[in-house]
């Protein structure tokens, strides 16, 4: 299939045995990279339900966590529509799109920039909250996702399908799905929670870590004992990586498990609160321990104490976030 801007992608036609003028359904993607298997079970859900069925290579250039063109993709969906039309295994009239998840942003966009599209299907699409697994197959939580597809859930697709014009002739919204786990709109972001806030947080624990450690070469401002403010530090840069790493692959992966839990928290981030009341303790200890007469400690001394002393808070206010 070649979309408008002259790329050329692949895909798989997905038909039954000996398939002539049969309806047809082109697959769009939801979010992430498009190589789920997801896709393969339900081009064969739709095969075995008389339907030819397209699953292309989802275009990944340009598209990011941040950013991605629902436009450009609506045309890749249109070029899909376009190229199983044209097979002789279908009936060019009857020809629609299915869109999951963020296909259900890019389908309809799509459906409304052209009438070749017989018909429109979304699946945990934008006309309501997402339920955390949406996609048509089994869960036992909500969240994971057992293998196959959901009992019924294909053989709705087909028949839906396969009695088109018919069984769209009377407009209908189903209820939705009981959901094990509430689900409701998130409350806006407090100026305190966003992102800059946070940004100039970590900017200031570093800088004042950094100057820590950058006047440590100066013997005359040594502390009258350093291991404190070294656990300190030590453990704070560690919350702060790990939470920093756990947490960028959680976005990058889009994983749903991370394995057993312990008091109800994953073992990596367990790990990490562990480090993070290390450094409460730590700091702690360094505020009681210091000397409360100015000539137990330099001028110099009692600079880096204030400048450990204001990046542990930070971390902690950081922490508790």
């Amino acid at each position: 299939m070649r979309p408008n801007d002259g790329t050329t992608t692949t895909g798989t036609v997905h038909a039954p045995a000996g398939a002539t003028g049969r309806p047809g359904v082109v697959l769009v993607h939801g979010s992430g990279d498009g190589r789920s298997a997801h896709y393969d079970l339900t081009a064969d859900a739709f095969a075995r339900a008389g339907i030819v069925a397209l699953s292309y290579g989802k275009r990944t250039e340009g598209y990011t966590p941040a950013h991605r063109d629902y436009s450009l993709l609506a045309d890749d969906a249109l070029a899909g529509l376009a190229a199983l039309r044209s097979r002789p295994e279908v009936d060019p009239a009857r020809v629609g799109l299915w869109g999951l998840s963020e296909g259900g942003w890019v389908a309809p966009l799509a459906a409304s920039r052209s009438a070749d599209a017989a018909c429109l299907i979304t699946i945990g699409a934008n006309s309501g909250p997402p339920a955390a697994q949406h996609g048509g197959q089994p869960t036992t939580d909500g969240f994971d996702k057992l293998p196959g597809l959901a009992p019924g859930y294909g053989e709705l697709l087909g028949e839906w399908v396969n009695e088109l014009p018919r069984s769209a002739s009377v407009p209908r919204v189903d209820q939705p799905a009981v959901q094990g786990h509430p689900v409701r709109a998130l409350e806006a972001v407090a100026w305190w929670e966003s992102a800059p806030a946070n940004l100039l947080l970590l900017a200031v624990i570093a800088l004042a870590f950094g100057g820590y450690a950058l006047t440590g070469t100066v013997r005359a401002w040594q502390l009258p004992d350093r291991r404190p403010a070294r656990i300190l530090i030590s453990t704070a840069v560690i919350g702060i990586v790990g939470a920093v790493i756990q947490l960028g692959y959680i976005l990058t992966s889009r994983a749903t498990t991370f394995g057993p839990l312990l008091f109800g928290r994953t073992l990596p981030w367990l790990a990490l609160q562990i480090v993070a009341v290390c450094a409460v303790v730590a700091l702690g200890y360094l505020v009681m321990r210091t000397p409360r007469s100015p000539a137990g400690m330099s001028k110099g001394a009692w600079t880096r104490w204030a400048v450990s002393v204001i990046g542990g808070a930070g971390f902690v206010c950081w922490a508790i976030y």
